[in-house]
């Protein structure tokens, strides 16, 4: 099985599992919680990231002429619950794309989109490695799915022909540390990152600059670097249960996808609290 193959059917197996248990607050979101300054509720920690790329959209907008629209491609949108919180916070003309590997997340977001009065959002079913056509883009954006990636240099050439000529690519994902990267780790270390790798099927778990160096191929420079580590709450309660159901059926539990998951985050947190793996906001541009 190849390794989309793979990563479709965890989608698939899981989405479903993942939007009744996980502590989204409603939104649908299925991404990190992000405790910036100033957040004071879960649902408004989850939507923190989709807050970032708002902020370029916005931003875009204010160059354009009067009623031309910013064209928004999300890459692995899930079930659209981020374009869908763009369509609802940004007022000016616009249209949001999306590309999911998984068809249920396909169905469920054109389901929700039927649901919305005038929604302006679009998800496709689809491989963000052999993009369909999307036209033009402005602001492009992976919310924890370029990890996902079985080959990172196709990943942005792909997306590097869509930008226009100053348009953004936003990536929020784990990326190998520093410390991650080096050689000469020790078996624990090494075991913690090999688990993440393999429960969450992170294909591009990979140091920022060897990231920047891939994207640069692809005309696209990095112009900005954000950590999002401090804004994560780690050791909850969930996952130190997590914790100790893996010390006892860790095996049993590695043979079920939707646990798999669990024993991939359960060794992501590992991995943060070691310093191995942080989770970054990396924003590309094309060149003019």
């Amino acid at each position: 099985m190849s390794h989309a193959a793979r990563v479709r059917a965890y989608y698939e197996n899981n989405t479903r599992l993942f939007l009744r248990l996980g502590k989204d607050q409603g939104t649908q979101n299925i991404h990190q919680a992000l405790w910036a300054e100033g957040i004071t509720t879960q649902a408004e920690a989850v939507n923190y990231a989709n807050q970032r790329v708002l902020s370029e959209v916005r931003r875009w907008g204010s160059l354009l002429s009067p009623g031309e629209p910013v064209s928004v491609l999300d890459l692995g949108c899930g079930v659209g619950s981020g374009l869908f919180f763009l369509d609802t916070h940004y007022d000016g003309p616009a249209r949001f794309q999306g590309i999911t590997i998984s068809p249920t997340q396909a169905a469920i977001a054109q389901q929700r989109g039927k649901a919305v009065a005038d929604s302006r959002v679009q998800v496709l079913e689809g491989d963000f490695l052999n993009l369909p056509e999307t036209g033009p883009v402005h602001v492009a954006y992976a919310i924890e799915a370029f990890l996902h990636a079985a080959d990172a240099a196709r990943f942005f050439q792909q997306v590097g022909r869509r930008l226009v000529k100053g348009g953004r690519l936003l990536l929020i994902d784990d990326f190998l540390s520093p410390t991650g990267a080096k050689p000469g780790l020790s078996a624990e270390q090494q075991r913690w990152l090999d688990d993440f790798r393999a429960g969450w099927l992170a294909g591009s778990l990979l140091p920022v600059e060897e990231v920047s160096a891939l994207a640069g191929l692809a005309g696209l420079k990095l112009v900005q670097d954000t950590d999002f580590t401090p804004l994560m709450a780690l050791g909850r309660p969930r996952d130190r249960l997590i914790g100790s159901m893996m010390k006892v059926a860790g095996s049993l539990m590695r043979r079920s996808t939707y646990f798999q998951s669990l024993t991939g985050g359960y060794a992501k947190q590992q991995c943060l609290k070691q310093g191995l793996v942080q989770y970054r906001e990396l924003v590309f541009e094309k060149g003019r």
